[in-house]
Formats: structure tokens, sequence, C-alpha cells
């Protein structure tokens, strides 16, 4: 099956509700203008049932005002319970909020939030080296065996609004100060991932994931490639960024390349899209694992779990999440 693992929804409301509470300076940023798309729940499960999509893994905007992230927390709790089998969803806080960011992450817990994110160090004004601040909420992420998404910016290239400035060097030194949690890197690490040539960034980054989110507005289709014979398609987390990006063309990218020639596309397409591919995955067991064109992320009952862990024995129907092996 193929899981979203970078989307975001928001009441269909959020803009006036926002009002009320002041302006937060991330919807500020990302929504100032009216053409700046929003989805809800429902238009999330729409898109999903169109491009073939299980599940999506929700997301919050990184948000500054906690009235604000409370009323987007609310709603992909909500929304997780109206589909329950579709809808995943992250917490948002910030961890500059002290003892109140932490309250919220645990009620979201105690609720179903199954990780955290997406944090935005620049517009939440995030000191990333900043560990007395950061602890409590890697600390709790650890026990619970929850991942952390964080948003990542490259340096040069294309410009976007809430692109931000947690360049791969500010991600690493958070990496070096948590290399014990589990740590998904939005928009390909902003270029971390590249890095991973490097022996002292490949051991501290073992628990490391990247996610593919927005890879059309920033990198040519090769991506997958490269990125593949870098890392290892089990550090990579099919994302898209919805609404900003439609499933679509990251998928008709991923086609691109098969056509040129430069990956081998046809049966790991035909399986990302098949919607049987669990049931089949779990009729044939061994042989077919063994098989597989694509690498495993895990979820057990939605909780994300590291393929580091080695206390873990996991059968074949406890695999919920795949991302191609390009």
């Amino acid at each position: 099956m193929i899981i979203d693992g970078h989307t975001h929804i928001l009441p269909s409301n959020f803009r006036l509700e926002e009002k009320k509470l002041g302006k937060d300076s991330t919807f500020k940023e990302l929504f100032s203008s009216t053409k700046a798309k929003t989805i809800t729940g429902e238009e999330l499960i729409q898109s999903m049932d169109l491009h073939n999509i299980r599940k999506s893994i929700v997301l919050g905007y990184g948000w500054n005002n906690i009235e604000v992230a409370k009323i987007s927390n609310n709603y992909n709790l909500k929304q997780s319970k109206l589909f329950p089998e579709r809808i995943i969803p992250f917490c948002s806080i910030n961890p500059n909020w002290g003892n109140k960011a932490m309250q919220e992450l645990e009620r979201c817990l105690r609720e179903g939030a199954r990780g955290i994110g997406e944090l935005h160090p620049t517009n939440q004004f995030l000191d990333l080296k900043n560990k007395k601040i950061l602890e409590p909420m890697m600390t709790l992420a650890r026990s619970e065996k929850i991942p952390v998404t964080i948003h990542g910016s490259e340096p040069v290239g294309h410009k976007y609004p809430g692109k931000g400035k947690s360049s791969p060097k500010e991600l690493f030194d958070f990496i070096e100060l948590f290399p014990d949690n589990i740590i998904i890197l939005a928009h390909w690490g902003g270029g971390l991932l590249f890095y991973e040539l490097m022996k002292e960034v490949k051991k501290i980054s073992e628990n490391v994931f990247y996610d593919t989110a927005t890879t059309s507005f920033l990198y040519e289709p090769k991506i997958f490639k490269i990125a593949n014979e870098l890392v290892g398609s089990k550090k990579i987390i099919f994302g898209t960024d919805h609404p900003l990006l439609s499933p679509e063309r990251i998928l008709n990218e991923m086609q691109e390349e098969q056509r040129a020639g430069k990956v081998v596309m046809d049966e790991i397409l035909s399986r990302l899209l098949s919607p049987d591919t669990v049931e089949t995955l779990d009729r044939t067991r061994s042989e077919r694992f063994s098989m597989q064109p694509f690498d495993i992320f895990f979820f057990k009952d939605d909780h994300f779990i590291s393929k580091c862990s080695k206390s873990l024995s996991l059968n074949i129907s406890d695999i919920v999440i795949y991302t191609p092996c390009l």
C-alpha cells in the first residue's frame, strides 16, 4: 500500500478561528495569500482514494500560537477518529512553550496522536542546539517510541513561503543531541542526506529518515535514484506535502524516470499503486517478502517503530508502510 508520510489538513473555518485567536506568524507566512490552498480531512480522503493511497500522516504547520495549535491538533485527532483506517495524526507543539507544550503533547498522545510535528525551527524561533528546551519533548518521544518530524531547508535553490533556515548544519546539530530518537527530516532534510557520504554523519544519523515532501519543487526526479544509492530506501519515506503538492505529480515524475530508463520502476509502481498489496503480502509471506522492490517502515498499532530496535520481532502482518526502493 502507499502511505503518504507528509500531509496537512485544516478545518474549513480555520481562517476565521485563527483571526479570533490572534495572528499566528506561521499561518501569516504560509496563508497570507488567498490563493494558498488548505484542505479538510474529507478532501484529503477524496484525494487519497483518487491516488490509491491507503493512509496519510497529517502534520501540524509549526504553530507559534498555542491556541491555534490546539485547534489544528484537535481537528487532526477528530479526523483520525472519523477515518481511523486512513488518517494517522501527529501533534504540533512549540518546545518554547515550556510546560504548556508538554501538557499539550501529553494530551494529544492520550487522544491518539502517533508522532510529533511538523516542527519548523525558523518560524517557531526554535534553537536546535538548546538541549534544555528540547529535552522534555525528545525524552517523551523516545519513551513512547514516536517519531519527530522536523522541517528541513536547503541553503540554496528554490525559494518558497515557509522555507526557513533550518539548514543541514542546524539539523545535524539537533541529531547529535538526540541520536537515539527517531527523527524524520522533511524535504530530504534540506540536503542533509548528501552528507551521509561522510562516515561521521552516517553513524550519527542511524535513526534518521528522510521524507520526499515537495520533491517536485526542489529536485530533478533522479533524486530518488541518487538518494537510494546514498542512504538506501529503508531511510526514505514517501511524502507529498499535500495540498501544497499533489500526489499525482510526484508519482508522474517517478514514472518519467522509468520511461527514461534511469530507474526500473514498472514493478515498483504496479505494486505501489495496487490496493491489494498488503493482502497479497500476507498470503505469500516470506517468499514475497524477499522479493519486494521496496523497503519498509514499521507502524505497529499505528505507532512508528524504528528498524534499529533490536528487541522487536515483527511479522509481515505488522508492516503497513512501504516506500519505493528506487
